[in-house]
């Protein structure tokens, strides 16, 4: 069931690339400076094993420290979503993250917004 919701509420194609971890609701780090949401709702997302045909024989070495997208708020709360990539440490010694620019795009080019928020925020703009 959460899954079903999660995917109305997450950029399209996250889940087939990211594991839905966690969510948590807080209150605002600061209502002063942001009286329009009453809370943020904070989804917490972690790699899957997207390793590809040339990395046989590569091992996992955990994550990246996480990244921050900000997405269209759900009705009054503020919608982060925390994104930690796996490292893959390759048998030649080397480090890798994949890249899955070409599969999913998770920000907007030049931003923190997902790629859907940011096109709304600049046609709402008139541009």
């Amino acid at each position: 069931m959460y899954k079903c919701l999660a995917t109305y509420v997450l950029p399209e194609g996250v889940l087939e690339y990211f594991s839905l971890t966690e969510i948590t609701e807080e209150d605002p780090k600061s209502k002063a400076a942001d009286p329009l949401y009453k809370k943020e709702l904070h989804i917490y997302l972690d790699e899957r094993d997207n390793r590809t045909e040339d990395m046989a024989g590569s091992t996992s070495k955990g994550f990246t420290d996480e990244s921050f997208i900000y997405d269209f708020p759900i009705r009054t709360h503020k919608t982060v979503i925390h994104i930690r990539r796996r490292r893959w440490l390759m048998p030649d010694g080397t480090s890798k993250i994949i890249d899955l620019e070409k599969h999913v795009r998770l920000t907007h080019p030049g931003t923190r917004y997902s790629n859907e928020f940011a096109l709304f925020l600049k046609l709402a703009d008139g541009q």
